[in-house]
């Protein structure tokens, strides 16, 4: 089984290291934020990346570029407080589409 990473504010990045997962990463940048994604996307140990909404917004392309790049590791955009997410950021959304031929709309 796959580990999973987070890149988030330092407040969600927290929650998840509370509840156990171990590489949250809090970002401060647009570049430290793709870095860190492009970093984590080429580890194969990695296979879920949850990503907040705030930091999604800011390095949309390059979640989109490794979507379909590489079919792992999955990268997930998740809510925010007092964030409203793009519906253009949605990974989950075309990987089902391309994987099992279903539209979810």
């Amino acid at each position: 089984m796959g580990k999973i990473a987070v890149i988030a504010r330092e407040d969600v990045a927290a929650l998840f290291r509370w509840a156990g997962v171990r590489d949250s990463f809090s970002v401060n940048t647009e570049e430290e934020a793709r870095e860190l994604l492009y970093k984590l996307a080429k580890d194969p140990k990695y296979t879920l990346i949850i990503v907040g909404a705030s930091i999604a917004e800011k390095i949309v392309r390059a979640i989109e570029l490794i979507t379909a790049e590489q079919e792992y590791p999955l990268i997930i955009t998740i809510p925010e407080r007092g964030v409203t997410p793009s519906k253009r950021i949605d990974p989950l959304r075309e990987l089902l589409r391309r994987a099992l031929g279903i539209e979810i709309k």
